[in-house]
């Protein structure tokens, strides 16, 4: 399968999570052709109930998913395992409302009230407004293509 298809895929399982709230399309064991009354719609494990706030493809066949109280989640498209992060595992606070991925592969998450956090894909480093961005509400990040700078929309402004 191509980069291109693989990526499409990705995007399209993101858009499906959010679209649905929290639900993907159940695959059937049927080579026949689906119609929309034959498409089931399944929870996803461990996000049943869950408040979701942001999303972003890993490029990996995988989904991070930020969510209000309840930490963050990736989720193995290829495998279908989900794994929850939270303030047990080093995260900054139980609030993801931004995510990015910088090109080193490194999960940015934007919290609440504790700044940012950093995952390395091994542990978590977090940076609040002493060491960190301006804000201690992190509303939005974006990795600069060109230079792969970070930028967050804070409570206090752009950093």
């Amino acid at each position: 399968m191509s980069i291109f298809k693989s990526q499409l895929i990705e995007m399209l399982l993101v858009w499906v999570i959010l679209f649905f709230s929290n639900v993907v399309l159940a695959q059937n064991d049927s080579a026949t052709e689906k119609t929309e009354s034959q498409v089931q719609v399944q929870p996803i494990a461990g996000l049943n109930g869950k408040h979701v706030v942001s999303l972003i493809s890993d490029g990996m066949k995988g989904v991070w998913i930020g969510t209000e109280n309840a930490g963050v989640f990736h989720w193995s498209t290829t495998d279908e395992k989900i794994s929850q992060f939270t303030t047990k595992d080093g995260l900054g606070d139980n609030n993801g409302y931004a995510l990015a991925i910088d090109k080193l592969g490194r999960l940015w998450v934007g919290h609440l009230n504790t700044g940012v956090s950093v995952y390395n894909g091994k542990e978590w480093k977090n940076y609040d407004v002493v060491d960190g961005p301006i804000g201690e509400r992190i509303f939005d990040i974006r990795i600069c293509p060109k230079d792969d700078d970070v930028w967050m929309a804070t409570s206090a402004g752009i950093t």
